[in-house]
């Protein structure tokens, strides 16, 4: 068991049904699957995941080599069929311009989804880029949080070769613009974290999502913020199937392993709670 007061929320998930596996790009299809929604259910109840933010991602734009995007329909029967345990996260493509603003609101009011999320290393565009803006301005409008990933992203395909574009602190000024949105910097920014941690410190509205263990371990700043002062401010997510939900409650252990009960119930699952009901 979790030792918290409340089972876990896994804050970054995929699906891997038939359905979705058929629409990743060979590069993102993972050694093992398909999963039924029912098998991954189990393989959350083995690890106290009480409920997953299933991502709809939009990877890359469209026609373009290794890009690829998860009909956010498919996450919405997900939702539907299992509303207690799931819920929906909308990908952002800013070339999507209205059209993706429209998809969006439809999504949260009409499906329920809870949140936005972004890669913006995919579309060579930094996240204080002009259009990302207008997704911002309706995330704020519908009380949603947006992800945004941050660090240095890896070679996924090599047809389709990803600068860096996306810093922490490439959020600075858009938490600046917009105080009253809440973002959510995954999967920990390596190698900035330290920048990451100054970025969540100076922002209130900015929250730390951290998933996968870099190669070389947690830095020593992000150790220190899980446990002391940035606790309130740090999400966790499974990242399945890239990772097994078998290593979720070990991420804690990783990043704190001296974690009070308080830090535990916070990282596993509150702060997750207070940002998306």
């Amino acid at each position: 068991m979790t030792g918290t007061d409340a089972l876990a929320v896994d804050a970054h998930a995929h699906l891997l049904t038939a359905e979705a596996l058929a629409s990743r790009a060979p590069w993102a299809h993972p050694s093992a699957g398909p999963v039924t929604l029912e098998d991954q259910l189990r393989q959350m109840d083995a690890a106290d995941i009480e409920r997953a933010l299933l991502i709809a991602p939009k990877v890359g734009r469209v026609g373009l080599p290794g890009s690829w995007r998860l009909d956010p329909a498919v996450v919405a029967a997900a939702v539907a069929a299992y509303p207690d345990r799931f819920s929906g996260i909308l990908g952002v493509d800013p070339f999507d311009g209205m059209a993706g603003i429209r998809e969006l609101e439809a999504c949260v009011l009409e499906f329920g989804f809870v949140g936005a999320q972004v890669y913006p290393h995919w579309f060579g565009r930094g996240p204080g880029d002009a259009s990302y803006y207008p997704f911002y301005a309706k995330c704020r409008q519908l009380g949603i949080p947006i992800q945004v990933h941050v660090g240095t992203p890896e070679l996924r395909a090599p047809e389709q070769r990803l600068v860096t574009v996306s810093r922490p602190n490439s959020l600075d000024q858009v938490a600046c613009d917009m105080p009253d949105l809440e973002l959510v910097a995954t999967h920990g920014a390596w190698p900035h974290s330290a920048e990451l941690v100054a970025l969540a410190d100076k922002h209130h509205n900015v929250s730390v999502l951290l998933s996968r263990e870099p190669l070389l371990g947690w830095d020593p700043a992000i150790r220190g913020f899980c446990r002391s002062w940035g606790k309130q401010k740090v999400l966790l997510g499974a990242d399945f199937p890239h990772r097994s939900y078998a290593n979720f409650l070990a991420l804690v252990d990783l990043l704190v392993d001296d974690a009070t009960a308080e830090v535990r119930t916070l990282l596993l699952g509150g702060n997750a709670r207070r940002l998306y009901g």
